[in-house]
């Protein structure tokens, strides 16, 4: 029978349908989602109601379920996020061991995944730390651990969408035992570390026993990691495929960092674990990596002290008749222009100690104690002199004097300031008498 479809009345109706959950990155990866189209109409106007459903390939037998529904799956979208929750670099000591950055990764797609992770020991003076400051040196690569949730491991087992873990990297710091003067590591030193990861599957399954996944070297739209060949494949509605979607902007947990690591690293050709250098390159958008970077400084005194002597009065060679009262005191006022003491009994010396640090950090509650030697007598009182020297400035430093004897110097609650490259080097300046017996 013709149908003058000008003349037919007709109605349509969609129904469809999907198994799945509803996620923060949206629907679950191999959810299948399922259309039918009803369209309804009359041959003649006066005529009964028929029904013709739809089908992937066409339909045209009248009647219920002659139609078959149109169905796709839903693709994997491979986001996730690592950033660092160390707010600050973290203070360390020169020989600290097991010194701990921490950072988080959280799954951010539709699906279960698997993470493969790797440690890097950034190289000296390869970049500008995000704290603003150069990395100086490196810790020691060879016992460097990463762990997961507390687990020594170097990848990320079952993580759930939505789901977030808590990633440390454990350094130990080395100890030179030489002085930044000359080369060495020192206070206000930087090492930094990265953490990369890499999405892989999880190919376990959900729950199942913990090993690490085959990796995800690269997805479906033409994007691929390091190590891995780009290819772009067309959509297949019956097949779940892969898009990288995690982004190149490093989140920073409220830290001050400011920029992204910027580095990758070639998981296929390397694996997992913990590495020298800066990676394979620059990071990029949708490469199915995340790196973050934390890192060290070493926050410690460090302590210089000169003793000098100079012999500044005896009664034969000095025109100046009174023995010495100021141990500050010029060789000219003490002795008299022109003259030279000399070291013979019943001579003046004046022992200078003198105090720098040349560190980052405050010292408190410092003491000084100092035995002279048996064929000489410590002058005790008022010629004993302590003066804090900060660049141009000049002040006596209310340290007390006690236990002082004939013999020793004690000198107790010292405080001695950390380098100020701004005002100058805080030195303290300690004078006193001996005389020689």
């Amino acid at each position: 029978m013709k149908l003058n479809f000008k003349k037919i009345a007709l109605g349509l109706v969609l129904t469809g349908g999907f198994a799945g959950s509803a996620l923060a990155a949206g629907t679950a990866a191999g959810t299948d989602v399922e259309n039918l189209a009803t369209l309804t109409f009359k041959a003649e106007p006066t005529g009964p109601d028929l029904v013709l459903e739809s089908s992937p390939t066409g339909n045209s037998t009248v009647g219920a379920s002659n139609g078959e529904s149109t169905d796709f799956v839903v693709d994997r979208k491979l986001d996730f996020e690592v950033v660092t929750t160390d707010t600050t670099l973290v203070s360390v000591l020169e020989g600290d061991t097991a010194q701990v950055t921490t950072f988080t990764l959280k799954n951010t797609s539709n699906d279960t995944l698997d993470f493969a992770l790797a440690a890097l020991n950034r190289a000296s003076g390869s970049m500008t730390d995000p704290y603003a400051a150069t990395d100086s040196f490196d810790v020691t690569t060879a016992t460097m651990s990463i762990a997961v949730g507390g687990s020594t491991q170097d990848y990320v087992d079952n993580l759930a969408p939505d789901a977030m873990v808590t990633i440390t990297i454990t350094s130990d710091i080395p100890d030179d035992g030489i002085t930044v003067a000359n080369g060495g590591v020192g206070s206000g030193d930087i090492a930094l570390v990265t953490l990369v990861a890499q999405v892989a599957e999880d190919d376990d399954g959900s729950g199942g026993a913990a090993t690490p996944g085959a990796l995800i070297a690269q997805d479906s739209s033409g994007n691929a990691a390091p190590g891995g060949t780009a290819a772009s494949v067309a959509d297949d509605p019956d097949a779940v495929q892969d898009v990288f979607a995690e982004d190149d902007v490093e989140g920073n947990a409220g830290s001050t960092i400011a920029a992204r690591a910027a580095v990758t690293h070639n998981f296929v050709a390397n694996g997992s674990g913990r590495f020298d250098g800066d990676g394979a390159g620059t990071d990029v958008a949708s490469n199915g990596q995340f790196a973050a970077t934390s890192g060290y400084i070493i926050e410690q005194p460090e302590l210089v002290v000169t003793k000098e002597s100079e012999t500044v009065w005896d009664a034969f060679s000095c025109s100046v008749a009174t023995e010495p009262t100021d141990s500050t005191a010029d060789v000219d006022t003490l002795c008299g222009v022109g003259t030279n003491p000399k070291a013979i009994p019943g001579a003046y010396v004046r022992y200078t100690l003198t105090i720098q640090n040349n560190g980052n950090t405050e010292v408190t509650g410092a003491s000084i104690a100092d035995t002279v030697d048996t064929d000489t007598l410590l002058v005790v009182g008022p010629p004993t002199s302590v003066v804090v020297e900060d660049g141009d400035e000049a002040a006596v430093d209310p340290i007390p004097t006690d236990g002082s004897s004939a013999t020793d110097l004690s000198l107790s609650g010292i405080t001695i300031a950390e380098k100020d490259a701004a005002d100058g080097d805080d030195v303290i300046v300690i004078t006193f008498f001996v005389t020689i017996k």
